[in-house]
């Protein structure tokens, strides 16, 4: 240690002394005085250095902010012009201010006092705007304050793990630490050249060495973070170097310094800097490797499924995991760094590794003879909070890849290392859920569904190159593990796991609410993947596949059908008695059939970004009717609270919401009610498609029940809008589920269904005492039935003409008298 970096005495006031005598003070005041002084000397520009704690007050702007972590404080938000923008006042966690900076917020929403920093700001000659004194004194005495730093940060990296430091010596070196942080922020936000010389100073080792001491129990971990903070945030070229460093440090930051973590998004939300540290760094790779280490943290054993340890000891290992995800997030946001990832092998590897381990992960043992007595609610939380924030974190990349302009031979690679990494799977082709164990998540399998480009699927002229990337087999099995997901899901509802207790029912609504509509259109998009290889095999025909996953319980490729679908329906009948099982199964199969072809909400949010035009101008009104009709028919709502609930990503404006309320509600007092006219248009048979199922106070069903009778006492057919009334949604991804199932034998199980129903319905009359078939009581899968019949006599085949009237020529029953009612 240099003789002339040692501090005797008291540091307190050693430290005070150095900052005034940099300003050139004798006093406090006097300091203060002149640091206003040099302030207000400086340049208009750079960015704003203000930082948040918790639960301070900031703006949004909907109209100026670039994504939605970014956010202005009060002073330059009040001095920004933002008359006529669509503004919000929030609670802060954390943070800094984004004014000045242009790739987190718009440079016509800066306040004067800020602007993106000039380059002559952020180098050398940003220290000929200090004055010659002050810059004399800062050039000698820096680089002392920054010496201070080393000699209290050294023992920490010398003895780290270690127990021979004096735990009194410890916490004074750790406070004086924090002091000098404290001192070199102060002068980072008092003039540019003051930070140029901190930033100067602060390259190489020693910058790694920080990083790797900033461990979070460390008393001095706030006072460096934001330090660091600040620097960041002000000079682009530091952030360029602090990223570096962060990325090639991350593991061990990770494991050590994890609240340093969250700087991660001051850079990597940074087009430039992203793509550069994706590109020169791998930063996916560091941030991956991490996640596998973390994930195998966390695990209890790893044979066929991974099944994870008692997440109580092991929360900060969770807490980090789904940080990496997050960081995996923002680098996502950019289409620079989504081209990189689509164009790069060893980063789509990377992904498929991950999502591999996690296939079908903490399956769950059905209990039959006894009570579960210990549930483990705490972990299924953790697993399945894990699994919807890896597909929310790649959602920007599912974005890109469904955006109208994306080419299918851009996609391929993307669609291909996922496919292998499902084919590859531990159990993928064997394990399935059955009735004695079974898993609700299915993550790659999820991540391929959302990424698929609807508009490229619907294109003819791609069936060639569709049907190499997705072979048969993995169709028919990915259909498979799908519906199987949703038959464990209705056992639990019908009550066949209640033996495993609260934890099982939970982790129903869990599913409802994050995953099942995404499993829903795995379904729609695979059916007519299937239909593109032709019907050769009746096995591989799509309504063979979804009845023989609902009722069959073997792997399918163990055997082929014994019989058609139609021989199969029949012999459900056969018995007089018929188990409660099948009838679960019976139901399940007709909610399905009728939710693939009329959930279409998702689909057209999912294909509808605000620039993605012309499509955005044309069908956004058309989804937000179609929303309010659905959601104002549960009960009224105020515009606060149908705002709330309309998808984030479609990025309604208010103006846009009224006009759509317009259209189809009138205002009472402060809340919307539907017009009378608007009720045709509503659709019982929608309800799981649409926002209300996220109501987790347990209303929403309830709410249901209510819109269903409202409807009933208008008289109308609850069965939705047709083609003619233009409300109709994603009609051509309608019409190709519907062409997948013209080889189907469809039309022989709706004629029968009705006939039964309708024979049930005479007799009853009558007052027969004839046999009453088992199917004579499934009054809601007669709905579902009635809805898929709707549905066939409305549609329109894109490639095969009368493809619908060839399914609905053998029906007996006209259309309007199968919708009117019972």
């Amino acid at each position: 240690m240099e003789a002339e970096h040692v501090w005797d005495g008291d540091f307190d006031k050693r430290l005070e002394s150095c900052i005034w005598e940099i300003f050139g003070a004798q006093s406090e005041e006097e300091a203060a005085a002149r640091e206003a002084e040099l302030k207000e000397s400086q340049p208009r520009a750079g960015v704003c250095p203000v930082q948040w704690g918790q639960q301070d007050v900031a703006f949004r702007c909907l109209d100026c902010e670039l994504d939605s972590n970014c956010i202005q404080c009060c002073d330059c938000f009040f001095k920004a012009p933002h008359e006529g923008h669509e503004v919000a006042l929030i609670r802060t966690v954390g943070g800094s201010c984004d004014c000045g900076d242009p790739h987190s917020w718009a440079p016509s929403g800066f306040c004067p006092e800020h602007c993106e920093t000039p380059q002559r700001l952020d180098n050398e000659e940003s220290l000929d705007l200090l004055p010659p004194l002050l810059r004399t004194r800062a050039e000698a005495l820096v680089p002392e304050l920054m010496a201070q730093v080393d000699q209290r940060l050294t023992p920490r990296l010398r003895m780290h793990g270690l127990r021979n430091e004096a735990e009194a010596d410890k916490t004074i070196r750790e406070k004086q630490a924090a002091l000098v942080f404290g001192a070199l922020r102060r002068l980072g936000e008092a003039a540019f050249g003051l930070r140029y010389l901190v930033v100067q100073e602060l390259q190489g080792d020693r910058l790694a060495n920080w990083m790797k001491a900033g461990v979070d129990e460390a008393l001095f971990s706030e006072a460096l973070e934001r330090f660091f903070l600040l620097y960041v945030q002000v000079s682009p070229c530091f952030k360029r170097t602090f990223a570096k460093t962060f990325i090639r440090q991350y593991d061990q930051i990770l494991q050590d310094a994890p609240r340093l973590d969250a700087l991660g998004v001051q850079f990597l939300t940074i087009p430039e800097v992203a793509v550069e540290l994706v590109a020169k760094e791998d930063a996916f790779g560091a941030l991956l490797s991490a996640a596998n280490r973390l994930l195998t943290s966390v695990v209890d054993h790893e044979d066929e499924n991974m099944v994870f340890q008692d997440p109580e000891p092991l929360q900060t290992n969770w807490e980090k995991l789904r940080s990496v995800f997050h960081s995996v997030g923002f680098l996502c946001f950019h289409k620079s760094v989504c081209e990189h990832i689509l164009k790069t092998p060893s980063v789509l590897e990377a992904i498929a590794e991950v999502l591999q381990r996690l296939w079908r992960m903490s399956p769950q043992q059905r209990a039959i003879v006894r009570h579960v007595l210990y549930e483990t609610r705490q972990l299924q939380i953790q697993v399945f909070t894990l699994e919807s924030e890896i597909l929310r974190y790649f959602f920007t990349l599912c974005d890109f890849c469904r955006r109208p302009q994306a080419t299918l031979e851009e996609l391929q690679p993307l669609y291909a290392w996922l496919v292998a990494s499902l084919q590859d799977s531990r159990g993928f082709l064997s394990s399935f859920n059955n009735a004695s164990a079974a898993s609700f998540h299915l993550p790659a399998l999820r991540l391929l569904t959302l990424s698929l480009n609807f508009e490229l699927l619907l294109d003819p002229s791609l069936a060639d190159s569709w049907r190499k990337i997705f072979p048969r087999d993995f169709l028919v099995t990915c259909i498979m593990h799908t519906v199987r997901t949703l038959r464990f899901e209705a056992e639990i509802r019908a009550g066949w796991w209640v033996r495993n207790g609260e934890s099982m029912r939970a982790q129903h609504v869990d599913y409802r609410t994050k995953f099942r509509q995404t499993d829903i259109m795995t379904l729609q998009a695979f059916m007519i993947l299937l239909h593109m290889h032709g019907s050769e095999d009746t096995a591989c025909e799509p309504l063979s596949c979804l009845w023989t996953a609902v009722f069959s319980d073997d792997a399918p490729s163990a055997s082929k059908p014994e019989a058609s679908v139609w021989t199969s329906w029949r012999r459900q009948w056969v018995e007089n008695a018929v188990s409660e099982q099948t009838r679960t199964r019976f139901r399940l199969f007709w909610l399905i059939l009728c939710q693939v072809l009329n959930e279409m909400f998702p689909i057209e949010v999912a294909a509808c970004r605000r620039d993605w035009e012309p499509r955005y101008s044309y069908r956004c009104p058309v989804i937000l009717q179609r929303f309010l009709i659905q959601v104002l028919a549960t009960g009224p709502l105020s515009l606060s609270e149908l705002a709330n609930m309309v998808p984030k990503e479609l990025q309604v404006r208010e103006g846009q919401l009224a006009e759509a309320l317009e259209a189809v509600a009138t205002r009472q007092d402060a809340r919307y009610v539907l017009k009378q006219r608007s009720w045709q248009h509503f659709d019982i048979c929608m309800a799981e498609a649409m926002p209300i199922r996220s109501w987790r106070d347990g209303t929403w069903r309830e709410r249901q029940h209510r819109a269903e009778e409202k409807a009933l006492a208008q008289e109308v057919s609850m069965l939705g809008p047709r083609r003619a009334d233009g409300l109709t949604l994603a009609p051509a991804w309608q019409d190709h589920l519907v062409e997948s199932l013209c080889n189907s034998e469809l039309v022989p199980l709706v004629v029968d269904f009705i006939e039964i129903q309708s024979s049930f319905r005479q007799d009853k009359e009558a007052q027969s005492s004839v046999w009453r078939h088992p199917a004579q009581h499934e009054d809601g899968s007669l709905l579902h039935c009635l809805k898929v019949l709707d549905i066939l006599s409305d549609a329109q085949s894109p490639h095969v003409p009368g493809a619908p009237a060839t399914l609905t020529a053998h029906l007996r029953l006209p259309v309007t008298a199968a919708t009117g009612g019972d």
